[in-house]
């Protein structure tokens, strides 16, 4: 799928559904979606592709936004995004994820990623990393990327990658982790009661539980993983 235009949802009062820009689920084999340039917009679950036994090229160089009120947002924020990709199965080939545009979500969750295989023999250079961000992704809540159940993630980036709390989560790692940052995870501020402030970062990585893995984190001059300072510090003056 190749798309330079605009795919806007059909806008309806708040309380009744308008999401899903677009949905491909129970797809077999790979998925290529391309964006070059417009708007694709929707209250919530904007763009959302699902594959089994196959793999996931995804390329955005355009906008892809969600704009859903914080309020009517699932509490957990399970349900919330702009971007899901999904493979489950067998691997038969490594995924690819770019972002040179915008990736935003009003509530949690620009970018949320499950079970990505990247090429275990592929050395860290410009063209074998598997998700690269040179764009913007941005969450008013949380989770700005999210990620889980990965293999041999070769991440780097030279955007900007910021929400309010829990900006980056990845988590189920294994195998050879290489990450590279030549731009800014940013933590925008803490803020009560939600999310629990004892649960506040900009970049947290987990290594799947009984799996092999080994992390090399490079951080360059020009990079930078930083937190806004908020405006109820009193209430972590314990930090």
């Amino acid at each position: 799928m190749t798309n330079a235009g605009n795919i806007p949802d059909h806008r309806v009062p708040p309380a009744l559904s308008n999401e899903q820009a677009i949905a491909l689920t129970g797809t077999t084999g790979e998925i290529s979606f391309t964006r070059t340039a417009g708007l694709i917009d929707a209250r919530d679950r904007t763009v959302n592709l699902e594959t089994v036994n196959g793999k996931i090229n995804f390329s955005n160089g355009g906008v892809i936004s969600s704009t859903q009120e914080i309020n009517d947002a699932d509490a957990t924020a399970t349900d919330n995004y702009a971007v899901r990709l999904n493979r489950s199965g067998a691997v038969d080939d490594e995924s690819t994820i770019t972002n040179s545009g915008t990736i935003s979500s009003t509530t949690d969750h620009a970018l949320l990623i499950e079970s990505l295989a990247c090429d275990a023999d592929a050395e860290a250079e410009a063209d074998s990393y598997c998700l690269t961000n040179s764009g913007t992704l941005s969450a008013g809540r949380q989770f700005a990327l999210a990620g889980s159940t990965i293999s041999d993630l070769k991440f780097t980036n030279s955007g900007s990658i910021a929400a309010l709390d829990q900006t980056v989560n990845l988590t189920d790692l294994s195998g050879t982790i290489v990450i590279e940052n030549s731009g800014h995870f940013r933590l925008a501020r803490i803020y009560r009661p939600f999310p629990d402030p004892d649960n506040k970062y900009a970049l947290r990585l987990v290594k799947e539980s009984g799996a092999d893995a080994t992390l090399a984190f490079t951080n360059m001059a020009s990079g930078g993983i930083n937190f806004d300072k908020c405006q109820q510090c009193s209430y972590f003056n314990e930090v």
